[in-house]
């Protein structure tokens, strides 16, 4: 019976560790307004660089991220190579900010007609892990 019970506590504690583990990917907004994000990609989640054309699940907009605040945007418990090996065929992920009066004043599909967006970003896997998965916008002198 204390050997089951022993194993029984080893299984919930490895369980707990593989929970607790996760891979986010972060923005810190350094500009005077808020943004959002936006990881362009297919409804497979899969990316679709290189057509910079902005896809069109809107459902997929990170939250607000406000002025001068640190937000996780994407990530979770897979790790972003493995991501980029099931999603990312091309190595690159293109991500848009799109300034959140923008998304208050025009509808999803003329953001994407009129290009509506403060920046795109391209990163390689490689880019994301010298950022440290923490994206500056506006880009830091890192970037």
């Amino acid at each position: 019976m204390r050997y089951l019970v022993i194993i029984f506590i080893i299984l919930i504690g490895c369980e707990q560790i593989a929970m607790d583990y996760s891979y986010p990917l972060s923005v810190k907004n350094n500009s005077n307004h808020s943004i959002h994000l936006y990881i362009n990609d297919n409804e497979n989640f899969v990316s679709i660089y290189p057509d910079t054309i902005i896809s069109n699940f809107s459902e997929r907009i990170s939250q607000q991220i406000l002025s001068k605040e640190t937000k996780d945007i994407a990530g979770g418990s897979a790790s972003w190579e493995s991501i980029f090996r099931i999603s990312v065929p091309s190595d690159t992920l293109s991500i848009f900010v799109i300034h959140s009066d923008s998304l208050n004043k025009y509808s999803w599909n003329e953001i994407r007609n009129n290009y509506e967006v403060l920046k795109r970003f391209d990163f390689s896997l490689q880019d994301l892990e010298d950022l440290n998965y923490l994206i500056d916008y506006p880009a830091g002198s890192s970037m």
